[in-house]
């Protein structure tokens, strides 16, 4: 009966962290990104992703995080280059090695 209560309250206890972890990070980018509430839910959750990880993205590790398509998760992309979240880096749209990163990591 002790165990079972003990597996429980840890149950509970990271439950709770996982949801406060992410509502800390949900509060965070938006006071950094005063649009963020106003990206799709894609876009979202890559801009949550390199936050939390503070890597660049290349669209094929997005395309395969998201399971969305290349042309989606492209346009995507593009979006959060134009509304100042997101820094692109290439020589041309054609690029193998094009990347983008956060603006909060230039």
């Amino acid at each position: 009966m002790l165990l079972l209560l003990k597996i429980l309250i840890f149950r509970y206890w990271v439950k709770n962290n996982i949801v406060s972890r992410h509502l800390s990070t949900q509060d965070s980018l938006e006071n950094k990104f005063e649009n963020f509430s106003d990206l799709t839910p894609d876009e979202q959750d890559i801009v949550r992703y390199m936050y939390n990880f503070g890597e660049k993205m290349m669209t094929k590790k997005v395309v395969e995080l998201t399971g969305r398509s290349r042309h989606h998760i492209g346009k995507a992309l593009q979006r959060l280059t134009e509304v100042g979240i997101l820094n692109w880096y290439g020589i041309s749209k054609n690029n193998r090695n094009q990347y983008c990163n956060l603006v909060l990591y230039k």
